[in-house]
């Protein structure tokens, strides 16, 4: 059962995630809001408040210690499925070397 869950809420995950994106996408053509304004902001928003409204309701149950767990943990899940699993799945389907990475909005530290 729990292999099921946990892919089932991976694949929830995902959805929202696109969803959010979308909106994104939407607000910036119809507001002509920057995408690096609602990508701070709306997306951030967006992945972090359900981590919040959770631990929130654990931590009443007095449950701290699967609070902090959730705090910690769901940031590096995020970090690790949400980023390096869809590059890993792009490069195994990559034929032509290297793919291109557009760096043009960042700066040096």
């Amino acid at each position: 059962l729990y292999p099921v869950s946990f892919t089932m809420s991976m694949v929830w995950l995902a959805v929202f995630a696109f969803s959010v994106v979308k909106a994104c996408d939407g607000i910036h053509e119809d507001f002509g809001i920057s995408t690096d304004v609602l990508g701070f902001t709306v997306a951030a928003a967006g992945t972090s408040f359900p981590n919040v409204f959770s631990g929130m309701c654990v931590a009443r149950q007095g449950k701290t210690s699967m609070a902090v767990a959730n705090a910690l943990g769901a940031n590096v899940q995020n970090v690790f499925l949400a980023l390096a699993v869809p590059w890993t799945i792009q490069s195994f389907f990559l034929v032509g070397g290297p793919f291109p990475m557009p760096v043009d909005n960042l700066l040096p530290a």
